[in-house]
């Protein structure tokens, strides 16, 4: 059996705790982002659900809470000690639309893909369990703030750092997608959903956000 693990854990530098709440528990008409994402994992597969947290303000029902163990922010983020099956990682700050959702979880691959929006990685497909670890052991020893999605892109493709160019295990994901990491993000997804949800026909409004 596969896992899903939620990355929620980031210090929100550019979010200054906008709408007086964590990013990543901002509301959209009442459900929050680590809500609507554990709704629409739920609804696509039977994978156990983890959330790697550092605030204990993260719960969300039906999931296994993950804290930080090491000290390292590579290990951490991908929560290393966990690497034990096949693994997707999804971003607790982002919206993902429906379709979107059943694109990214829709994918397979037999060792990393990489699945983004824009100039953003959304979420990362893991097959090659061994593959991926000894990437993160490769940069492990980065910069904290230099750790990221696109930092483990550029280490697999042999990048150098900085360089989005896409190759073969780069997927683009149909849908909207939102990253909030500020107060305008926030404004713009607000914007989104409303604009969704006033379609009249079924297929235009993203049925993750209606309570069940």
């Amino acid at each position: 059996m596969a896992q899903v693990i939620i990355i929620a854990g980031g210090v929100s530098r550019r979010w200054h705790h906008d709408a007086g709440v964590p990013k990543h528990l901002v509301e959209v008409h009442g459900v929050t982002l680590l809500e609507r994402i554990v709704r629409q994992v739920r609804c696509r597969t039977a994978d156990e659900v983890f959330l790697r947290v550092s605030d204990p303000l993260y719960q969300v029902e039906g999931t296994t809470t993950v804290v930080d163990r090491h000290g390292n922010k590579a290990f951490d983020m991908f929560c290393y000690e966990m690497l034990d099956r096949p693994t997707l990682f999804l971003y607790g700050d982002t919206y993902y639309s429906d379709q979107a959702m059943d694109f990214v979880v829709a994918q397979e691959t037999d060792s990393i893909a990489f699945l983004g929006s824009g100039d953003s990685i959304v979420a990362i497909r893991v097959e090659d369990v061994d593959g991926f670890k000894h990437c993160l052991e490769l940069i492990k020893d980065s910069q904290a703030e230099d750790i990221r999605g696109w930092t483990l892109y550029q280490s697999i493709n042999d990048l150098p750092p900085g360089d989005l160019t896409r190759q073969e295990n780069y997927r683009e994901v149909p849908g909207s997608v939102v990253n909030v990491n500020t107060a305008e993000d926030y404004s713009h997804l607000e914007t989104l959903v409303g604009s969704e949800a006033a379609v009249d026909s079924g297929e235009g409004v993203d049925r993750a956000w209606v309570t069940p």
